[in-house]
């Protein structure tokens, strides 16, 4: 079934992780560990102390 994708808000925590724009995604990665979530399934990122965060990353979440 096509449609939109459920966006859903995202959560990033934790000493040490960082935050980047990569192609229409963005990669958090702490310790060597990467995940990338797709911009469409994100509704809004909530971003805790101890987090890096590009600018690149701030750019791309404001442009959409």
């Amino acid at each position: 079934m096509g449609g939109e994708p459920i966006r859903r808000p995202v959560y990033a925590l934790g000493e040490g992780l960082k935050v980047l724009k990569r192609g229409n995604r963005l990669l958090f990665e702490v310790n060597g560990e990467r995940t990338f979530v797709p911009l469409g399934v994100i509704d809004y990122l909530v971003v805790f102390p101890g987090v890096e965060l590009t600018s690149s990353a701030v750019r791309f979440l404001y442009a959409e």
